[in-house]
């Protein structure tokens, strides 16, 4: 691609321009923007002829290197004004730009509308076009005003921005499913020491027990902010109570209590024990 050539300086910028080449037809046969160089210019200026004016010539390359100089500055072409258009408002297409200056500086402006004759003002008809909207990355931007992000489905896992209805989704579908809690579960142990799930298990999707006797309780969808837990058993020997956050022997307690899981032990009061049953309700 060939270096442009900028123009610093329009042609004939202080030079003789004077009278302007006229826009419409001439009948005369002179110079005009409607004909350009009509036939008498090359016929002999001695006898119906006309000459090429200095002036003239002046005019024209003064015009079109101000504009081409104005574009290589702007990027975008001034609006055309009522008055520049000969006193008719100039009707713009849709998604025209222009350079206008509403009070505050010039700026760009696109058009809404097609045969758009209103000022770019007019917030109808044009758009100002805002550099700070586009998909440029800013660091710490504080939003005003009330911005909106798309609502997310319930249990969306990313970084990706949300409204605040993103938990009140999550809160409902919950609710729909159990309108009194957001996870039950009721499993023993059978004779080979393995959990055994009993019945359907709401929001639950599996009981681990290890070694120590703690049960992990894996939840299908997170719980939806702080909750509580009512832990009931039956053993062999009577009753057995369900804690999260108690030791029994020595062993360590459960630590585990999160919007994912949730690690509980059964007792009968002296020992740690497993169950025959439990019920699990989480509220």
């Amino acid at each position: 691609m060939a270096d442009q050539i900028f123009v610093k300086i329009p042609f004939a910028l202080n030079g003789d321009k004077s009278p302007a080449v006229p826009e419409p037809l001439q009948i005369s046969g002179e110079v005009s923007f409607d004909q350009g160089w009509p036939l008498r210019y090359s016929q002999d200026p001695n006898t119906t002829g006309l000459l090429i004016e200095r002036s003239d010539m002046n005019y024209l390359f003064y015009l079109m290197s101000l504009n081409q100089k104005q574009y290589q500055v702007s990027g975008v072409p001034l609006f055309i004004t009522t008055a520049d258009n000969g006193g008719v408002p100039y009707p713009y297409a849709k998604n025209a730009l222009v350079l206008y200056d509403a009070g505050s500086g010039f700026n760009i402006y696109q058009s809404l509308t097609n045969a758009n004759t209103a000022l770019p003002t007019v917030t109808a008809n044009w758009s100002l076009i805002d550099p700070y909207n586009r998909l440029i990355e800013r660091n710490d931007t504080a939003l005003t005003g009330t911005p909106t992000v798309p609502t997310k489905p319930p249990l969306t896992n990313s970084t990706a921005a949300a409204s605040t209805a993103y938990a009140d989704l999550a809160v409902a579908a919950s609710k729909a499913a159990n309108p009194f809690c957001q996870a039950k579960v009721s499993f023993g142990i059978d004779n080979a020491d393995n959990v055994v799930i009993n019945g359907t298990p709401f929001n639950v999707t599996s009981v681990v027990r290890n070694s120590e006797g703690l049960f992990t309780i894996n939840f299908t969808n997170p719980i939806v902010g702080e909750y509580c837990v009512s832990a009931l058993g039956t053993a062999n020997n009577g009753g057995a109570n369900g804690a999260i956050k108690s030791a029994s022997n020595g062993t360590n307690p459960p630590t585990l209590k999160t919007a994912t899981q949730l690690q509980i032990v059964f007792g009968d009061g002296a020992n740690r024990i497993d169950i025959g049953q439990a019920n699990i309700l989480i509220f």
